[in-house]
Formats: C-alpha cells, sequence, structure tokens
C-alpha cells in the first residue's frame, strides 16, 4: 500500500446498554467503563468456538508487514492509540466468566501492548530468524479476553528506515476488510492528515436489534427446507 502523500513511507503488503459491576476477574473499575455492549451474532460465535477450543489459533490473527521509511516508535503508539480511541469497539474486553451472557465492555482509556526492539546490527538472516522466533512465542500467547489489552504489536528495526511490524488481535475484534482500512487510517493519522467522520460501531449493534429474528429464522428454514445433503467446500 502507496502512502498517497508519496512515497516517503510504505507498507508491504456509545451508549451503556447494561449497568455491570466489574469483579476481580476483569481488572477494571466502574469508572475505567465507558459503555457495555452485547456481542454480535458473529462475534459470539467465535468466542464459543475460542473458549470451546482454547488449544487452538482459529481466531488468533496476525499480521506481518514492514515500514519503509521513517518511523518514530513513540510515534507509532501514539498513533494507534488515537485510533483505537477513534473507534470504541477496539477497546473492549470480552467479558464472559461470571455474567449472565457474554458482553463487549469497552474502556474508556485505550490501550495497547508495543514491544520495540532495535536488530539493525544483525544480519538479515539472523533478523528473519529472530522474526520467525518471535511470531512463534507470539501465537502462542493466546489474548486472555477479559483482561489483556487485545492489540499486540511488535515493532522491530531492520535498517535505515527499514522496519518490521507484527501485528496480533483476537479475529472477533475486526475482520479483514476492517484490517486494510486500519492500516490506512493509521498513515493517513500518522502524517497528521485529517480523518472523515465515522459512524459508530453501537448504531450497527442499534440496527441488529431492530431486527425480526424470529422473521430471519422462519425465512432460512423455508429457504432451506427439503436441502438435506452436507455442502461441499
Amino acid at each position: 500500500m502507496e502512502d498517497d502523500r508519496g512515497a516517503r513511507r510504505r507498507i508491504d503488503r456509545g451508549q451503556p446498554r447494561q449497568r455491570v459491576v466489574p469483579g476481580a476477574r476483569h481488572a477494571l473499575a466502574p469508572a475505567e467503563i465507558e459503555a457495555v455492549w452485547p456481542l454480535s451474532p458473529m462475534q459470539e460465535g467465535m468466542l464459543f468456538s475460542t473458549l470451546y477450543e482454547r488449544e487452538s489459533a482459529a481466531y488468533f490473527e496476525q499480521l506481518a508487514y514492514r515500514i519503509h521509511g521513517d518511523m518514530d516508535p513513540a510515534r507509532f503508539e501514539r498513533t494507534w492509540l488515537a485510533l483505537l480511541a477513534r473507534h470504541a469497539n477496539l477497546r473492549v474486553s470480552i467479558w464472559h466468566s461470571g455474567v449472565a451472557r457474554p458482553m463487549a465492555v469497552v474502556r474508556r482509556q485505550p490501550t495497547l501492548s508495543l514491544h520495540v526492539e532495535d536488530w539493525s546490527a544483525r544480519a538479515d538472516d539472523a533478523q528473519r530468524t529472530a522474526l520467525e522466533d518471535y511470531r512463534r512465542a507470539d501465537r502462542a500467547r493466546p489474548f486472555d479476553l477479559e483482561r489483556d489489552p487485545l492489540m499486540r504489536f511488535g515493532l522491530f528495526k531492520l535498517g535505515e528506515d527499514r522496519w518490521s511490524v507484527v501485528w496480533s488481535y483476537p479475529h472477533l475484534l475486526l475482520d479483514g476488510w476492517s484490517t486494510g482500512r486500519l492500516l490506512e487510517e493509521f498513515l493517513d493519522r500518522y502524517d497528521e492528515a485529517p480523518l472523515p467522520p465515522v459512524a459508530p460501531f453501537s448504531r450497527y449493534l442499534d440496527w441488529l436489534a431492530a431486527q425480526d429474528r424470529g422473521a430471519a429464522l422462519a425465512r432460512w428454514r423455508e429457504r432451506l427446507d427439503g436441502y438435506g445433503d452436507p455442502a461441499s467446500i
């Protein structure tokens, strides 16, 4: 993806809905909570699969890419924190223990995990090995959905104006289409370009809540009536 302001930097490749009282497991004080949302049906399905198969990494997303150009780690972190402040759905913790139904709890303050290392003195082969080791170890650290910041970054300096980034997050936080949009916003925000207004995720949840689920279920039963063969993918 090219930065549309030139080649200086290039990348390869709400409102509360219910009252909740945090427990010790959740590590949040009430004043730190901005909103409480239900999960979308897709998120509920992903959460079920994640908890049912805890050893599986099926819903652990890890994106690795390189940045060519000047990059300041502190500014990198500030830019991502600004994007988390802009998108409340990226500031959630997913509470599923000690609650009647899983919920997305929006943190008032954005948080993320950032690990920075300078590998510029290492040979190319050593850099590749170190990156593979980091990615393997990162995948072996599943997110605690109730307590951890749900965005994790590794930022590694490879040389003058060359950086490697490893970005990890649970798939229930965002999809692949949103990932591309966020990277575009990152480039714009890093260069202090204005971003357009964003529609809150809570608006989508309001739309979902207004749908007639019974009617939708009846519709799909009608469409699939008589279909008994397994589908091949």
